[in-house]
């Protein structure tokens, strides 16, 4: 679909869920939905634009006649460029009204409907533009009908349905599962790279995501809807492997079940994980040995299990007593846009933190005690926190300094401004994997203050590349922050070093270690 407008028009329950399941092909567009009242549409479309129509619709003439003014009043007001429906009833007032109104009509038939058309179905074939079937035998006897597998089939990384060709010559079919690749996260952000590089001109790269969104009921929907299309793909014909993105806590829950799951179909597993030894250690500490037993045979299922740095690798080793465990780092994300402009370091100083306050790892407590101290010490800087979460309520008096400023979450024109203007990138961590964030600030030419966290100590050398502290001590973490304030010509240096490391994360390096380990598990 071309960017503009589109109406969405489905039943609750299944409709609505393959409705959502679509939601790549239309998720660029301004969205206006139109459905029945229902708790599920409640938690489903929390947040969204929904027109509610009246119901039920099944076989109902009169609802049909009472839902002609609504669609008139949608279209007319909302003026879309395509209207889309699965079903089931409401569709056909709107298709005609639609038509009345010369605008696009999509429909997609149910799943449910393997070997002939629903009422709706054949109500709106006449007046669809495009009408798609789920079944291919259903395509074979209805000439405008077309197929282009099912909402169970998974999604490339650009919204597509997998096509039904040959693959290219020596290309692995890959899926990828994990969270949504457009929420927030280094995960999500590591993930959704990945299926942008160039490992997609090399392999056929499919994307089921198994998490995306807090709520606990579209969560568990999400995850339940996950587990068919994950085994329906295993079951397709040729060399085939998943490739499991999995962080901590639930996370793991979920991704033993994905591979238990994928293993029982005979497919192998890549099990990739994006956490630190201090997260993983403290989950350990929090579950009992029946559940560290069940996880840990997870692990071992997995054919090949990575890990974003050699401190998380050793430990995923230590606890499960697993060996080979690959460490492959994450790429440094290239900066969007135009080339950062020299910051001239001057004595005015703009410090910047994105690790934001919902996470306890990420030690924004940490630098919340240090800041007193920084702040006096140094009443040029100009302190912006960022991140997720809320700000806590024992800031106390840092709130009401205009020296420092809570942004809550950035989006990317947000914090790509704010990673230009930052002379300063903070990252006073408890435990990380290899953070995003950091791999980012060094690209667009930052100083950093850091922990001996995770990965960091292997990314930045401490007085070469950034500057190093122990984590959670607020007076070290402070009289970094202070010197470098102080010395503008060190930033400059270490801002120099730290974008010229961050290049050596380059994304072909990354790609090629994938390449390698895909070939090796199909050969």
């Amino acid at each position: 679909m071309r960017s503009g407008r589109v109406v969405l028009v489905c039943s609750p329950g299944g409709h609505l869920l393959e409705m959502l399941s679509l939601e790549p092909a239309y998720r660029h567009l301004d969205e206006t939905w139109v459905t029945l009242p229902c708790v599920d549409v409640e938690h489903l479309l929390a947040g969204r634009k929904v027109f509610t129509a009246h119901g039920p619709t099944n076989r109902s003439l009169v609802k049909l006649v009472r839902n002609l003014p609504l669609a008139w009043n949608v279209v007319r007001r909302h003026d879309p460029d395509v209207i889309l429906a699965t079903g089931a009833g409401l569709a056909v007032p709107f298709f005609l009204i639609g038509r009345l109104l010369r605008r696009q009509l999509v429909y997609v038939e149910s799943l449910a409907r393997s070997e002939t058309l629903s009422l709706t179905g054949r109500l709106v074939y006449p007046l669809a533009d495009h009408f798609f079937v789920q079944w291919p035998q259903l395509a074979r006897r209805h000439r405008k009908a077309r197929y282009e597998g099912n909402v169970l089939s998974p999604l490339d990384p650009a919204g597509h349905r997998p096509s039904a060709g040959r693959p290219r010559r020596g290309a692995v079919r890959v899926l990828h599962v994990g969270p949504d690749v457009k929420g927030t996260g280094g995960m999500a952000a590591v993930v959704r790279n990945l299926l942008a590089s160039p490992l997609r001109e090399r392999h056929r790269l499919s994307f089921v995501r198994t998490y995306g969104s807090a709520n606990p009921v579209i969560r568990a929907l999400t995850f339940a809807l996950a587990l068919p299309r994950i085994a329906l793909w295993c079951l397709g014909p040729g060399p085939r492997i998943v490739h499991i993105h999995t962080a901590i806590h639930g996370s793991w829950y979920r991704k033993a079940i994905c591979t238990a799951m994928v293993k029982a179909l005979r497919r192998p597993v890549i099990l990739h994980l994006h956490v630190g030894a201090g997260d993983i250690r403290a989950f350990d500490a929090r579950i009992g040995a029946v559940v560290r037993r069940l996880i840990g045979w997870s692990f071992c299922l997995a054919d090949r299990v990575l890990a974003v740095s050699n401190d998380g690798a050793r430990e995923i080793e230590r606890l499960f007593g697993l060996g080979g465990v690959t460490v492959v780092p994450n790429p440094a994300p290239p900066v969007p846009g135009p080339a950062v402009e020299p910051r001239g370091f001057s004595a005015a100083v703009d410090v910047l933190y994105l690790g934001g306050f919902a996470n306890h790892a990420k030690g924004g407590d940490v630098l919340l005690e240090a800041l007193p101290e920084v702040l006096a010490s140094c009443p040029q800087a100009r302190v912006t926190l960022a991140g997720p979460g809320v700000l806590p309520a024992t800031v106390g008096r840092l709130a009401g300094l205009s020296a420092v400023r809570w942004d809550g979450y950035l989006d990317d024109a947000a914090k790509d401004a704010a990673l230009r203007r930052a002379q300063l990138f903070v990252l006073p961590s408890r435990s990380e994997g290899l953070p995003v964030a950091l791999l980012e600030a060094m690209a667009y030419g930052s100083a950093i203050v850091g922990t001996r966290a995770g990965g960091i100590p292997e990314v930045l050398t401490d007085g070469v590349s950034g500057v190093l502290v122990e984590p959670e001590d607020p007076g070290a973490l402070a009289g970094a922050l202070v010197t470098l304030a102080h010395d503008p010509d060190r930033r400059a240096r270490l801002a120099a070093a730290a974008r010229r490391r961050a290049e050596q994360f380059n994304g072909s390096e990354v790609v090629d270690r994938l390449d390698r380990a895909y070939r090796e598990l199909v050969a």
